[in-house]
């Protein structure tokens, strides 16, 4: 394992750690409406900042799982030949991953915008919400990890999945009719425990060879 390679690994420890700071320090307010409506930028920078934070780690550990699935059933497809592999792989999953994060933040936000509370159920905010999380998790795909478009269709279909099940599962455990109104707590441990499991993810990615050529037309 490459020291580069081990630096990609403690920085996603390292930004585990920040979202754990951050979540704590707003856990008692976290029973509310974490997305401000009409605030300054400073307080609406702040918010988004946090949603990153949140949910890098997550999504950094089933974009890397969506990505290895594919690799192990042959169908990881590259647009350019032979690929990525190895090292370099790993840089264009951690990238692809960071950029989802960044663009499902700003869809928290905007979902927000316009319902508070979207996430207590599925709706046709949350409907909308999953669809742009579908398409900028395909868009990027094929943009940063030049994923053909079968691939790509398949880890958006598998992020938009697991999006829906995290938002069943916060609207009906802390937003139904549960004992436990505050999330942070079971965020920051599932986030802690995503982290951990992606070092071994992208661990196992970077020994990820080329498919042969033939295999990628």
């Amino acid at each position: 394992m490459s020291l580069r390679a081990s630096r990609s690994y403690r920085a996603i420890v390292v930004l585990s750690m920040l979202s754990i700071a951050a979540l704590l320090a707003v856990s008692h307010t976290a029973k509310a409406n974490p997305v401000p409506i009409n605030e300054g930028p400073e307080v609406i920078l702040a918010v988004l900042g946090l949603l990153f934070l949140m949910n890098l780690p997550v999504n950094v550990f089933w974009y890397s799982i969506g990505v290895l699935a594919l690799s192990r059933v042959r169908r990881l497809h590259f647009t350019v030949v032979p690929g990525f592999f190895g090292r370099v792989l790993c840089k264009k999953v951690a990238g692809a991953a960071v950029s989802i994060t960044l663009l499902g933040a700003l869809i928290d936000m905007s979902s927000a915008e316009f319902e508070a509370f979207w996430f207590r159920e599925i709706g046709v905010t949350a409907l909308v919400a999953l669809v742009l999380v579908f398409v900028s998790a395909a868009g990027i795909s094929s943009a940063i990890l030049r994923l053909r478009p079968v691939p790509s269709l398949t880890v958006a279909g598998g992020m938009a999945l697991m999006n829906l099940v995290h938002w069943t599962v916060i609207a009906t455990v802390f937003y139904g009719d549960g004992p436990v109104e505050n999330p942070a707590p079971a965020v920051v441990a599932y986030g802690m425990i995503c982290a951990i499991l992606s070092m071994i993810t992208f661990r196992t990615i970077a020994k990820v060879e080329p498919e042969p050529a033939h295999e990628q037309v």
